[in-house]
């Protein structure tokens, strides 16, 4: 990918199009950019570390500019603009005043980039009339924007300088401060971070930099905005939610490359959108990374015979650790929020012991799943998927098709060798035909057939996954009670748990066997 940029005014012709606009505001006075940057957070101490280090000296063009620069954040009061994903703000900077609307970030290859309005003003009034106008040329419903107030502000000492790498020119930017109330003068919220916007060149070069400052540094990729860390500070109804993976609509082409880019940009937006409440230590934030890891990993999977080996295993490799390193502070949490509530159901007062239980084995378990998240070898794992992403060839490779029909039918194959499943099964067996099943489904949702067969093969594997997830959940219940200490867990109380789990990975094995039939009779056609 390279960067392209695009500026409109009123009086800049093609020859001088990268110059800035400088002079008194007209009706279509408008800088048009586009945006494309990497957001870090890092610490004061390791910043000054950064900026006065070799490394940055060596590969620096133009000394550091210093500045405070002060940007007030406008909306409705139902914040209408926020709504239609757009922020507007002013920022004043040395003296002047530049109204500036982004429009909402999307990821292409891991890269946040977003459509970036902007106009010299002479104060903190809004131009109406310019919001109105990108609106429309967005084609956003313009009406009720008559009141727009200030909701938050970002005061910031902001160090940037250009550097040069590979054949790039990427802007570096340290920004230190905070998010401020208008109306109080208190700090919401600390703001301590790295920016790297693409100037010129590929986001390949952009992407080396990043893992050599990742290496250098302990850095934390960060992708939400200030000013959606603004608006979720300054209003509780905007706090920040644990997201679930959403399908996502492809672009109509028929080669594997262009789909591979598509799916795995798609689930680095979901691990990235769930990263606010992960370091807020939300233990769904938690779950719902764990989910875009196993989708990266479904998705080297479906498209195997398009990656290449070493990549593919190595990538596969790092991803299967994190999600295992995530998977035990998961399983307690599990064993408090899903299952205690059904065991409450015959057994109340074991249920609420082992809720307490879950809960304090979870707590004890979270510094442990926030610093595999937070070290160096899990933000190389994502930056190095990214960096590999960059490289892929925007299209070519074989066809969709051709990709899903040898995945369905590999994976029927392991399925057919697997046999039944009975109440004989080792719980390993059954595990595994759990995991076949989920790889099955996410090969459905990222090589989309069509026909009423696939649809229906689909609701079977996602009916058979919630069995066998439930089964898994009652004898992970079983593993995680075993080693549990008499004064935590009475023995009255433990044997009540077992037998219930025994009898409730009965019934969900009992529940699954239609739903594997139903698919066992549709991958007839593959075999």
């Amino acid at each position: 990918m390279t960067v392209r940029k695009v500026k409109k005014t009123k009086t800049l012709n093609k020859k001088n199009a990268t110059r800035k606009t400088t002079s008194a505001p007209g009706p279509s006075d408008n800088d048009i950019e586009q945006e494309v940057e990497a957001k870090f957070l890092m610490e004061p101490c390791e910043a000054d570390k950064f900026l006065r280090s070799g490394f940055v000296q060596r590969i620096r063009i133009e000394e550091p500019s210093r500045g405070l620069e002060c940007s007030t954040y406008f909306d409705t009061p139902r914040q209408l603009l926020k709504k239609r994903g757009i922020s507007l703000r002013i920022r004043q900077k040395d003296g002047g005043y530049t109204q500036t609307l982004k429009s909402e970030g999307r990821f292409d290859q891991g890269i946040l980039t977003r459509l970036e309005t902007s106009r010299a003003v002479s104060s903190l009034d809004i131009n109406r009339s310019m919001v109105a106008a990108v609106l429309k040329e967005q084609s956003l419903p313009v009406r009720n924007l008559s009141r727009l107030v200030p909701v938050f502000r970002t005061d910031v000492e902001r160090t940037r300088f250009l550097v040069k790498f590979g054949k790039s020119k990427i802007e570096l930017a340290y920004d230190h401060g905070g998010i401020i109330c208008p109306k109080t003068g208190r700090r919401l919220e600390k703001i301590s971070e790295i920016e790297a916007e693409l100037k010129s060149g590929t986001a390949r070069d952009m992407f080396l930099l990043l893992c050599e400052l990742n290496e250098r540094f302990h850095v934390q990729q960060f992708a939400t905005s200030k000013a959606a860390r603004g608006f979720a500070a300054a209003n509780r109804r905007n706090a920040f939610k644990s997201v679930k993976h959403k399908r996502f609509a492809t672009e109509g082409s028929n080669e594997s490359f262009m789909l591979l880019q598509q799916s795995m940009g798609a689930t680095l937006s979901h691990f990235f959108a769930n990263n606010p409440n992960f370091i807020r230590h939300k233990p769904e934030a938690i779950h719902q990374t764990r989910v875009a890891v196993r989708r990266m990993r479904a998705i080297l999977q479906a498209f195997k015979e398009a990656i290449g080996y070493l990549d593919r295993k190595a990538l596969n490799g790092e991803l299967r650790w994190f999600q295992n390193k995530l998977g035990e502070c998961r399983d307690w949490h599990v064993l408090a929020d899903d299952t205690a509530p059904v065991l409450a159901k015959q057994h109340p007062e074991a249920a609420a012991t082992l809720r307490r239980l879950a809960r304090k084995a979870h707590n004890a378990r979270l510094p442990e799943a926030m610093e595999i998240y937070n070290s160096r070898r899990a933000q190389r794992l994502i930056l190095n998927i990214q960096l590999w992403l960059s490289g892929l060839p925007e299209s070519g490779g074989r066809t969709i098709a051709a990709l899903r029909k040898e995945s369905i039918r590999r994976n029927l194959k392991r399925l057919s060798a697997m046999g039944r499943l009975s109440s004989r099964s080792p719980v390993q067996k059954i595990h595994a035909v759990r995991i076949l099943s989920k790889k099955m489904r996410y090969t459905l949702e990222i090589l989309p057939g069509t026909g009423l067969a696939d649809g229906n093969a689909l609701k079977a594997l996602t009916d058979l996954q919630d069995h066998l997830g439930n089964l898994n959940d009652a004898s992970k219940c079983l593993e995680l009670i075993s080693n549990t200490r008499e004064a935590e867990l009475p023995s009255n109380v433990h044997e009540t748990i077992r037998h219930w789990a025994e009898l409730r990975m009965a019934k969900c094995l009992a529940d699954a066997r239609p739903s594997l039939t139903r698919v066992r009779r549709w991958g007839r056609r593959f075999l």
